[in-house]
């Protein structure tokens, strides 16, 4: 499950690079201005920032403008298609804008993969612990050191869903920060970092408390990867 996933990852910041090194090109610039006088304008990438006089009127190309989409110099928008112009409302923010909700996305996959690690070792650590199997010393301080890792990678992306204004994300993510603040505000009287204690964490209701809260936060960390997902490939798209 993990290596296809790196993979894909690897593919489209392979992408993203070479259309990066293909954006500031300024060949890419001389070629534009050059279609610019015929009035057409045939490339994936304008990167530099310039007044086109040729076409039905005259535009200024934004930084990493996509492929036929120039903009006036007022706040209007021309697409032009073999000489023709569209005209619409230009936001010369929208493309980077849609850049960095991509990266926000890509971002919080990576990390909720983590997570969700994090919460497959807790609950297989919490059922040995049922079972006999393991000494709860050595288990509490082997899922402690987990605990703070989680949260940290939680909030981190949350808090980019917030600069980025996701809100079904920032929704979807803001109960379970709040829970995490109460759980570690509320936990055992313990010197090192982490919630479980291992001289409490026999006890029955203890158990089931930890086995439930694992399985709720592994459920809610699947659906979050696969939201993720689609919410980036869904923004890649639309940009």
């Amino acid at each position: 499950m993990i290596r296809p996933f790196v993979l894909l990852l690897a593919l489209l910041i392979v992408q993203q690079i070479n259309a990066a090194k293909k954006c500031y090109s300024g060949q890419n610039q001389r070629y534009a201005e050059k279609q610019c006088s015929s009035g057409g304008l045939d490339l994936d990438y304008a990167c530099q920032t310039f007044t086109c006089e040729g076409g039905k009127s005259p535009f200024t190309l934004r930084t990493c403008a996509r492929k036929n989409i120039g903009c006036i110099a007022g706040p209007r928008i021309c697409q032009f298609s073999g000489g023709k112009g569209k005209c619409g409302r230009c936001d010369g923010d929208l493309y980077m804008g849609f850049g960095f909700v991509a990266l926000c996305y890509l971002i919080a996959l990576i990390a909720v993969s983590f997570c969700i690690f994090f919460a497959i070792y807790t609950v297989i650590c919490i059922d040995e612990l049922k079972t006999d199997y393991k000494n709860p010393i050595s288990q509490c301080d082997n899922l402690n050191k987990l605990i703070l890792p989680e949260y940290v990678i939680q909030m981190v992306f949350t808090f980019l869903f917030i600069c980025s204004v996701q809100l079904f994300a920032i929704v979807w993510n803001l109960p379970l920060v709040g829970y995490h603040i109460y759980r570690y505000i509320n936990r055992p009287i313990m010197r090192e970092p982490g919630i479980y204690d291992p001289t409490t964490i026999l006890n029955n209701d203890e158990l089931k408390k930890a086995n439930r809260e694992g399985w709720i936060k592994l459920g809610f960390y699947l659906i979050s990867f696969f939201y993720y997902l689609y919410a980036m490939i869904y923004t890649l798209v639309s940009s």
